[in-house]
This record gives C-alpha cells, structure tokens and sequence, in this order.
C-alpha cells in the first residue's frame, strides 16, 4: 500500500514538474516571441516614391536593407505618419512639382529650392505631425548620370550613417 501511495505521489508531483516546465516553456517561447517583436519594430520603416515597376522596387528595398539591417524590407507604409525614412527618386529636380498630393512638399520645398541644379542628393530631417523625425533623401536620377539601384542602396546606408561621398565613390562609377 505504501508502494503505491510512493508512485501515487511520485505521479503527482512529476505530474506537476511537467506542467511547470511545460508553462515555463510557454513562457519562454512567449518572451522570446516578444523580444523578437520588439526587435521588429526597432526597424525603420522606409518609403521609396519613384516610377519603379514593383518588382524593382521591392528589390531596391531588400538591396537597402541588405546595406543596412536596421530597414525593414517588408514594410511598406501607407503614409507618412508610418515612414521613418522617405526617398524619393525624381529624374529632374524639376520634377518635385510631381510629387503626390499625400506629400507634404512643405517638409521639403524651402530645402529643395536651394538644390534645383546639378547636385546629386538632397538630406533633411523633418519633424511629422507626432513630433516624431522624418529623414529624407531625395536624388535628382539625372544629376547622378543614372547610377544603378545598388549605389544608390549604399548611398541611403552611407547617409543614415552620416556619410555623403558614395555616389562619387570609385565603386558606383
């Protein structure tokens, strides 16, 4: 009899031992399902405005991210209020005028008159509605002599990291 109340008791309390490292696996999972959330959402959500097909454009994006991990190259914003970071590819400066009505031109226009010439990129960092910040890089295609997507990748990377002189690098010639 006292045999069995031993297994009764061992079944009982491995019963509970299971039960509390199954909830502490769960918990762990659970933590770790968080954390990777987090981390997610650590990433910078980048908007590209240009006439790329979406094929090239979603290529571009993971070219972008590839340059510098912190983008996420799934994220598409819907707006600006969702954009971290804007770029916007116009073939001529001239062709701000073009921009999306959704575009707030204000954030940019007292920045781009001063650029409607040869100069290659614009950078400013704007303040949104939420008084969150706002980067944007903005590229004039043919001041640049059309250089390939991949230049312009380690361009946006170079300039989130405070670096300007890609473009003109040897290795986007």
């Amino acid at each position: 009899m006292s045999h069995l109340i031993a297994n009764h008791l061992t079944t009982k309390v491995y019963g509970l031992e299971t039960a509390i490292r199954s909830q502490a696996v769960m918990l762990c999972a659970l933590l770790l399902c968080c954390l990777a959330s987090a981390a997610m959402s650590d990433n910078l959500r980048l908007a590209v405005i240009s006439n790329m097909n979406d094929r090239t454009l979603d290529a571009f994006y993971h070219r972008i991210a590839s340059e510098n991990p912190i983008i996420d190259p799934s994220a598409r914003p819907s707006g600006i209020d969702d954009t971290d970071i804007l770029v916007i590819l116009l073939d001529t400066w001239a062709d701000i005028d073009l921009l999306p009505q959704n575009v707030p031109i204000s954030l940019l226009f007292k920045r781009m008159e001063d650029n409607r010439s040869d100069t290659i990129r614009s950078y400013t960092v704007a303040t949104k509605s939420s008084g969150a910040e706002l980067q944007v890089i903005v590229y004039a295609l043919k001041s640049t002599g059309y250089k390939s997507l991949a230049c312009y990748a380690k361009d946006i990377a170079a300039v989130l990291r405070g670096k300007f002189d890609v473009l003109n690098s040897k290795d986007c010639q």
